[in-house]
């Protein structure tokens, strides 16, 4: 293999660069779809290196571990509601609260701990 500068227009990023041009289309094209204005693409590279010796010099073994994120805010929201007029009301069994219908009522609670008391 013939010796190269190590930079990122090399042959040796040359799948980042395709994947980072892949990923920034992605994003510009939701983006337009979306109508979102800004946006952020970004490639990483973890870099490790292990120190090998070659007999006529020491010698650095790299190993690059790359990575291409996109990150968009979501626009939009969803509506949700709950029932009007409902009655909240403590649960001494649970110690927490319960949605007392008109079918089940505090009362109703109160005469089943009672009930269970007696049993």
């Amino acid at each position: 293999m013939k010796p190269q500068r190590l930079e990122i227009e090399g042959e040796t990023f040359k799948d980042l660069r395709e994947k980072f041009n892949y990923i920034l289309n992605l994003a510009l094209n939701r983006m337009h779809r979306m109508g979102i204005n800004e946006g952020t693409v970004t490639a990483k590279v973890d870099i490790e290196t292990e120190e090998v010796d070659e007999g006529d010099g020491t010698a650095w073994r790299p190993s690059f571990k790359c990575e291409v994120a996109v990150r968009l805010p979501l626009k939009g929201k969803i509506a949700a509601g709950v029932p009007n007029g409902l009655k909240m009301v403590r649960d001494p069994k649970s110690d927490g609260f319960i949605i007392a219908t008109e079918q089940y009522t505090f009362l109703d609670m109160l005469e089943e701990q009672k009930n269970e008391g007696s049993e």
